[in-house]
């Protein structure tokens, strides 16, 4: 009876502390030396209490995810309460996201505990499979194991090398030798995995050394100062939020231009809240007002698409002559809040007349939608990597969340060739949660990745300035009123993962492939020499 109730324990208990050990060890907590430790428990679960099958690893997989989410994903509950009038559905909706989330982690155990049973090395079924998953994990907002090295320097500059699944693999690489110290303590040969986490954190470090920091200056032609605004009108109700938020804007902006000579002015998303009718270009006298100064904003447009009225959530760039000739679109649209999912391929079908049903169901699933998502806008996506030019600079501006997307990112830089980063985002949805924060680790490890200035402009915090090692110049506090001004320069974006991307995932699937085809070499010799001694 004791013997059983230990082994219940161990069922329930180690996914769960593993959980908690990931999610205080991600950017939400910060606590980034618990990621080197986070693994043990689930592995220690998957391989020892009573050699569990393949659906007990899923289910244990799931208990794992599931804490994760719990703890380090608490702050997602506030962005559905914006969006939905009923709690109860608020509720529900955030656990569905977490149950999609939690799966990932149950097939990776899965997996884990299929490739044991098939005598696949057992550093490879625990470390590579993680890596494609979080490679190729589609979820609102993609996590990785190594995102919390943010918070430690020398590591984290591991980022320009191979992107976030670097960190996530080095990650891996430190729990799988503490677990060979933890499952073999009586071994003679415990030295060997100390001296490669020995030798791993050394080179690291070298790494770190070895990237020159960003001290030196360009020439004067490739560098511009830069100064943005966050107005924090948060509270307000909604219409004379927007007339009071443009007006502060231009008050902040004045007495900003009074005291600094600013190449570039900055306002954050949804400055400006009346559609901008397009095509281009188009005149920003009205918002600019008696600014002279080029300004980036981010606001609405609106045109005809195929017939049809549409819009976009948008960042447009005015000149000196306060004339609008470039705008970047948002792509990656928030479900049920910037977009309805699944209604153009309903409008589709619908426009090809074959099922006499659809335009009821279409009805019934907008009327849905309008019931439990009151809030909900229908943008459109924008086009693939646009980047906007500005002197020397071609500047990628993702929005919002498009910066916790690294593949995103990494895409508009290298296919638009940008030398600057921008990003503009309102995170005053989630009021005083952890998600600010991870906002801005998030855009510590964007800059990091690519070896660029990246300039943060937020409603309501933290928007903040990071130089291309990560590193935080200037910042604001969390709701308040703030400008900030900098001198950012030019950089051409050279770094291994701006230029080849996630190939740390691509080793990773090539590695097991040849795991397998070595194995199944194995077994056609086995079957061979049975044959030939019949």
């Amino acid at each position: 009876m004791q013997t059983s109730g230990i082994q219940t324990l161990k069922y329930w208990g180690l996914p769960i502390l593993g959980g908690c050990l990931y999610a205080l060890g991600n950017v939400g907590w910060a606590l980034w030396p618990l990621a080197f430790v986070c693994m043990i428990p689930l592995w220690k679960c998957l391989d020892t209490v009573a050699r569990p099958s393949i659906r007990s690893a899923l289910v244990r997989g799931l208990i794992f995810g599931m804490t994760i989410y719990l703890i380090g994903f608490s702050w997602l509950f506030s962005l559905s309460e914006q969006f939905i009038d009923s709690t109860a559905t608020s509720i529900m909706l955030w656990l569905a996201i977490g149950g999609w989330f939690a799966l990932g982690y149950g097939l990776y155990a899965a997996t884990y505990r299929w490739l044991i049973d098939r005598n696949c090395p057992h550093w490879a079924s625990a470390t590579l499979p993680l890596i494609l998953l979080e490679c190729y994990q589609i979820n609102l907002f993609p996590t990785f194991l190594g995102s919390g090295l943010v918070h430690q320097y020398h590591l984290a500059q591991l980022a320009s090398f191979g992107g976030p699944l670097i960190l996530s693999a080095l990650v891996l690489f430190i729990n799988w030798q503490i677990y060979q110290i933890i499952t073999r303590p009586n071994s003679t040969d415990l030295a060997t995995p100390v001296s490669k986490i020995c030798v791993v954190l050394i080179a690291s470090f070298l790494f770190s050394q070895l990237q020159s920091p960003f001290q030196e200056r360009p020439n004067e032609s490739s560098e511009i100062k830069v100064g943005l605004v966050q107005n924090n009108v948060v509270k307000t109700s909604q219409l004379p939020k927007d007339r009071y938020s443009h007006k502060l804007n231009l008050a902040l902006s004045r007495g900003l231009l009074e005291q600094e000579n600013l190449d570039l002015l900055i306002w954050p998303e949804s400055s400006y809240n009346r559609a901008l009718r397009r095509p281009l270009p188009l005149d920003a006298q009205m918002i600019r007002e008696d600014i002279k100064t080029p300004l980036l904003f981010g606001g609405t447009s609106s045109f005809h698409y195929q017939g049809r009225a549409a819009s976009t959530n948008s960042i447009f760039l005015a000149d000196t002559e306060g004339k609008i000739e470039q705008v970047y679109d948002k792509q990656l649209l928030l479900p049920f809040g910037e977009h309805i999912p699944g209604l153009n391929m309903l409008e589709l079908i619908l426009n090809m007349g074959l099922i006499d049903w659809l335009p009821a169901l279409r009805d019934d699933y907008l009327t849905l939608v309008t019931q439990l998502f009151p809030w909900h806008q229908s943008f459109k996506a924008g086009p693939n990597h646009e980047v906007l030019s500005f002197q020397e600079f071609n500047i990628a501006t993702p929005i919002c969340f498009e910066l916790a997307h690294p593949d995103y990112v990494r895409q508009l830089i290298h296919k638009g060739q940008a030398n600057l980063i921008i990003s503009i985002a309102n995170d005053a949805w989630f009021g005083h949660s952890q998600e600010p924060a991870i906002h801005l680790s998030l855009a510590r490890l964007r800059a990091i990745e690519h070896g660029l200035w990246l300039v943060r402009a937020t409603n309501s915090g933290y928007s903040a300035i990071i130089d291309p090692n990560g590193n935080i110049v200037v910042q604001t506090d969390l709701f308040e009123q703030a400008v900030l001004s900098e001198t950012v320069s030019a950089k051409a974006a050279t770094t291994l993962y701006t230029r080849y991307g996630n190939w740390v995932a691509w080793l990773a699937g090539v590695m097991l492939i040849m795991i397998g085809l070595k194995r199944i070499y194995i077994l056609l010799l086995q079957h061979l020499s049975l044959l030939t001694n019949r």
